[in-house]
Parts: structure tokens; C-alpha cells; sequence
């Protein structure tokens, strides 16, 4: 019982910290990105500055930092952590990690997202569609990018 209560006592608590990049050329541009690797804008820069602020503020102070291989997540990242100076040391590893990613969104990625809805009629729950892709909707997502390609834009 004693040792138990010696490895509850020295557990620690953490915090963990999810900070989604910022505008990316897609989304300046109304258009899916998905896996698409693509740049910050010049706003999308400022709202990782911004992040970086917020967190030197609250004093935050990471002992690892994980961030997704694409350019828009690691470029917030980068502006992020050198405007807030968050990193416990210089040493502190910041981890690229290939698992932490988008969703793809297989043929729609770079489709402009009016055009979609105008496909889809503006009743497009394509995205529940990406999250449980099952065989019924790969053949809903077929039928989707079918009757976008078919319309005389």
C-alpha cells in the first residue's frame, strides 16, 4: 500500500496545449486543403504571432512540442514559439510527427468550396462522409465528384 501511494504521490500533471495553424493559402483561397501541403498567408502569420503572445502571456512553458509535418502547422509553429519564447530550453525537442495530420479529402482537395456546394446542391454533409468512410461513402463521394465534374460551370 505504501509504494502505491508513493507512485501516486510523485505523478505529475501536465497540461497539454492544441494550437491550430493559421490561415493557410487554401483557406484565404475557399478551396479544401486536406492533405494538401500549403503555406501560411501574411494573416495567417500574424495569428501565429498572436498564439505566440497569448501563450508568453500565460507564462507557458513546454517541456516537448509535437506539430504535424505540414508546412502551415510547422511554419504556426515556428512563428509561435519564437514570439513567445515558450520553450523550457534551448534543448526542448520539438517532434515533427507524421500522425498528427489532415483528413484527406481525396478528390475534392484544391475544389473551391462554393463550387462543391453547388454540386452538392447546397445539402453537402460530405465532411461525415470523410469521417466514417465506408463503402456506401466512397460511392457518395463518387456520385458527388460525378454531378461537380458534369455541371456546365
Amino acid at each position: 500500500m505504501a509504494s502505491s501511494q508513493v507512485v501516486e504521490n510523485n505523478h505529475q500533471q501536465g497540461k497539454v496545449y492544441f494550437i491550430r495553424h493559421g490561415e493557410s493559402t487554401s483557406n484565404e483561397r475557399n478551396i479544401f486543403a486536406g492533405v494538401l501541403d500549403v503555406d501560411l498567408t501574411a494573416f495567417g502569420r500574424l495569428q501565429a504571432r498572436q498564439a505566440g503572445s497569448d501563450l508568453k502571456k500565460k507564462g507557458v512553458k513546454f517541456d516537448a512540442v509535437y506539430v504535424s509535418h505540414m508546412r502551415r502547422a510547422r511554419q504556426t509553429c515556428e512563428i509561435a514559439l519564437a514570439e513567445s519564447q515558450a520553450l523550457k530550453s534551448p534543448d526542448t525537442p520539438i517532434h515533427i510527427d507524421h500522425r498528427i495530420s489532415e483528413k484527406s479529402f481525396g478528390i475534392f482537395a484544391g475544389c473551391n468550396l462554393n463550387l462543391l456546394r453547388l454540386a452538392c446542391n447546397f445539402n453537402c454533409e460530405v465532411y461525415s462522409l470523410w469521417m466514417d468512410i465506408t463503402e456506401m461513402g466512397i460511392w457518395a463521394i463518387f456520385n458527388i465528384f460525378w454531378n461537380f465534374v458534369s455541371k456546365p460551370w
